[in-house]
């Protein structure tokens, strides 16, 4: 399994701007990403959501990744009802990590298959890592690099849940 430049180990954790607004979760958001920070882990919030956004979720997130350098991954990226998009232009995310279905799709579909490609493109452009979920076979994972991704997720690795899987 692949490593990132700094760190050898990471946790991901799924939250919404809801979870994050609470102010009875922050404290524990905060103890865990000082922890992290002080036994060199690396901390990602894989920012999901299916709900509007809540601002002061946000911002204490971005407050995360200033003083603890929590990374930012925006989950689900092309799922229906997401606004994956939209959250890519507001965080400067980290990682971009395509939903799993929106790929399925795209083995099918060209139109699919290219705005998943844009998606890749761009998240490389402004910096960020990609991602796509639900990798299960050799042919999709081929697929998944043909078009750039840098990261997989599936169970093609079932021991292993993220791999590098392009340069």
């Amino acid at each position: 399994m692949a490593t990132l430049p700094g760190k050898n180990r990471w946790i991901a954790v799924n939250a919404n701007s809801e979870h994050l607004a609470n102010r009875h979760f922050q404290p524990v958001w905060i103890s865990l990403a000082r922890r992290c920070a002080e036994n060199s882990l690396g901390l990602v919030i894989e920012w999901t959501e299916n709900q509007p956004v809540l601002l002061e979720g946000f911002q204490f997130m971005d407050g995360l990744r200033r003083e603890y350098g929590v990374q930012i991954s925006i989950d689900d990226v092309g799922s229906s009802g997401a606004d994956g998009l939209w959250r890519m232009t507001q965080s400067a995310p980290d990682w971009v990590k395509i939903d799993g279905e929106f790929f399925h799709r795209a083995l099918h579909d060209a139109w699919a298959r290219d705005v998943i490609a844009e998606i890749v493109r761009l998240a490389r452009l402004r910096g960020a890592r990609s991602i796509i979920e639900w990798i299960e076979t050799p042919d999709q994972l081929a697929f998944a690099k043909g078009i750039g991704c840098e990261y997989g997720q599936g169970f093609l690795w079932r021991d292993q849940p993220s791999q590098a899987i392009a340069p």
